[in-house]
């Protein structure tokens, strides 16, 4: 029960994760095309991680039927789920770094953090531990973008500088 509480909401985390990064790439990247493929990237990583959710716990339900059905239900559906792992470690890895390039390029305020971005998922990707960096540079990119709308309030100036 706890567990299969934990994925959903880890899976509600990832998904609500990947819809802002989209947001913030979209409203913040202009019309560019790195941020058109990173929010392609990110939708299949959501896609990636509902199906890595359905069939966990379709697996946990099978589990509950006797251990071997647990055993050939695993056999049958063990390529689906590690296509629901590639879409979203690898896609959604791949969208973030496209996501940190395009901020980097079309937003001369967002250029630190977004190569930030870019250096912690790249760092993650050859060791776990550096998800550290990840929530760092994350927050960097937050606190840079609530800097940045912040002085466009006043001065109704254009959330796009120029280039």
């Amino acid at each position: 029960m706890w567990l299969v509480a934990g994925e959903v909401l880890g899976a509600i985390a990832c998904v609500l994760g990947a819809a802002s990064l989209s947001f913030l790439g979209l409203r913040h990247g202009a019309s560019s095309v790195l941020i058109s493929l990173a929010v392609i990237c990110l939708a299949f990583s959501i896609a990636g991680v509902v199906l890595v959710t359905a069939v966990d716990l379709a697996y946990s339900r099978a589990a509950q039927e006797g251990v071997l059905h647990a055993i050939t239900f695993g056999q049958r559906w063990s390529w689906w789920s590690a296509l629901g792992w590639s879409l979203f470690v690898v896609v959604g890895s791949l969208g973030v770094l496209l996501l940190g390039i395009g901020l980097a390029r079309a937003n001369r305020a967002l250029r630190y953090p977004g190569l930030a971005l870019v250096a912690s998922v790249v760092s993650m990707l050859l060791v776990t531990y550096a998800a550290v960096l990840l929530a760092a540079s994350l927050i960097w990119l937050a606190l840079s973008i609530r800097r940045v709308s912040s002085s466009l309030v006043g001065s109704g100036g254009d959330p796009h500088p120029a280039r």
